[in-house]
């Protein structure tokens, strides 16, 4: 049985994006220490969509490339190949990308013609190599992509599911220059059947941004 209160919040048409985007930032705010409005919260069929998404988004020409930390999720770079997006990978070590290495990435890049748009990261547990950033090292690649202009897409299915006591930061709790972009996913915790993801996307868009020169 239904309380009332569920009843009408299920029962009523609401806003039109409905409930969820609420419950989304209620939930990250309490378990993340992510603090962001429900309307920077976009709601996707598993975070794959949200990939999707997102790199559409970012991606505006032939020269806009994709530096990804390697070994990488297959998911990303096959979505990015769909959309002919250069990737262009970054050694990984046990401890997750290097910082160092991804700014040596960014100049040979950049040095080659390409503009390189973003970093896909996935800072806890990383799929395929199971590689966690030390928190130094993720507040270090803040400042690097800051420094190049990167934007970061940090996917983060797995940090839930970390042993210690006091988890590392998420790299968009520690994010105070818009930087990071955050996929995230229900499916590896409570719902894998139901398929709901999220992009969170509080970045705001420029005007040339609006004219198809990609965000910020």
């Amino acid at each position: 049985n239904l309380n009332p209160r569920t009843a009408v919040i299920c029962a009523d048409f609401n806003v039109a994006q409905g409930q969820i985007h609420g419950l989304v930032a209620q939930t990250l705010a309490n378990d993340e220490g992510i603090h962001v409005p429900p309307e920077s919260i976009v709601v996707t069929v598993g975070a794959q969509e949200g990939m999707f998404l997102v790199l559409r988004a970012l991606f505006a020409g032939p020269r806009d490339a994709l530096l990804v930390s390697s070994p990488c999720y297959i998911g990303m770079t096959g979505a990015a190949r769909l959309l002919d997006i250069p990737v262009l990978p970054v050694p990984e070590g046990a401890a997750g990308p290097d910082p160092a290495a991804v700014s040596a990435a960014a100049r040979r890049a950049a040095a080659t013609g390409l503009r390189p748009r973003a970093l896909y990261v996935v800072p806890d547990f990383a799929n395929p190599s199971g590689a966690s950033m030390p928190t130094a090292a993720r507040a270090e690649l803040l400042d690097v992509a800051a420094r190049h202009g990167l934007l970061i897409i940090e996917d983060n299915p797995y940090g839930f599911f970390t042993r210690e006591v006091e988890p590392r930061p998420t790299l968009k709790s520690l994010d105070d220059r818009g930087t990071v972009i955050y996929l995230g996913s229900f499916a590896k915790t409570c719902f894998p059947g139901a398929r709901i993801g999220y992009v969170v996307a509080d970045q705001r868009v420029s005007a040339g941004a609006e004219a198809g020169n990609g965000a910020r």
